[in-house]
C-alpha cells in the first residue's frame, strides 16, 4: 500500500491518469475500513463506493476547470493467502465526469462506463487496464469532439523507496486520444 500511496501523490497533476488516481484514492479509503481478520480470506471483498468527487484543475488550461465525477463504483478485491491484495477490478457504469469553467459556466460532460483492471505484481509493480469506455465528449451542434474506447494498459514501476519513477504503455487497442482531452476541453469550454 505505500507504493500505491506515493505513486498517487506522484500521479495527482498527470491528467491521463486522473480517473485512476480518483480510483485508487477510494480503493484506498475504502481498504482501511476492512477489519484485519477480513482480508485473511482468500475469498474476494465486493462492494460498491458511492462518488462525488469535485476538484479544480488549474493546469491544463489557461483557465481553471472545475471537474466532478458522480457515481456508483463496484469494487471487487481478490487477497493472497496472506491477506495481500493482488488484483482489483472496478465497474463504473453510472459513473459521469462533467468538466466546467467556472468563469463562463460553459460545460460538457462524459460517461466513463470502463472496467479498470489493477493487478499488484510480485515486482512491486502495478498493471493498470482501462476497458470499455473512458470518455466520450458531444458538444451539441459539433457532434463527437474526443472519445477513450478500448484497451489500454499500463505499467507503473516504483522505485525501493515506493516513489513512482515510470508508467509504461504496454498495450492498447481501439480509439484513445491518449486519454488527454484537456485539449479539447480548452478549446470547448473557453
Amino acid at each position: 500500500m505505500k507504493h500505491l500511496k506515493n505513486w498517487l501523490v506522484a500521479s495527482h497533476n498527470s491528467r491521463r491518469l486522473v480517473r485512476i488516481a480518483l480510483l485508487i484514492g477510494t480503493i484506498l479509503s475504502s481498504l482501511l475500513l476492512i477489519r484485519p481478520g477480513q482480508a485473511q480470506a482468500a475469498t474476494p471483498l465486493i462492494f460498491d463506493q458511492q462518488v462525488d468527487d469535485t476538484f479544480t484543475d488549474t493546469t491544463s488550461c489557461s483557465f481553471p476547470i472545475v471537474v466532478h465525477f458522480e457515481g456508483t463504483i463496484r469494487f471487487i478485491v481478490d487477497f493472497d493467502q496472506a491477506g495481500n491484495v493482488t488484483k482489483i477490478i472496478e465497474t463504473s457504469p453510472g459513473i459521469k465526469g462533467t468538466f466546467t469553467n467556472p468563469v463562463t459556466g460553459a460545460s460538457v460532460w462524459t460517461p466513463s462506463t470502463n472496467v479498470t483492471l489493477i493487478r499488484f505484481n510480485p515486482d512491486n509493480t502495478l498493471t493498470v487496464s482501462l476497458r470499455g469506455l473512458v470518455d466520450r465528449i458531444v458538444v451539441p451542434g459539433q457532434g463527437l469532439v474526443v472519445a477513450d474506447a478500448g484497451n489500454i494498459t499500463f505499467l507503473f514501476i516504483f522505485n525501493d523507496q515506493g516513489h513512482l519513477i515510470s508508467t509504461q504503455l504496454t498495450f492498447q487497442a481501439g480509439q484513445y486520444n491518449g486519454l488527454n482531452p484537456e485539449p479539447f476541453l480548452c478549446s470547448i469550454l473557453a
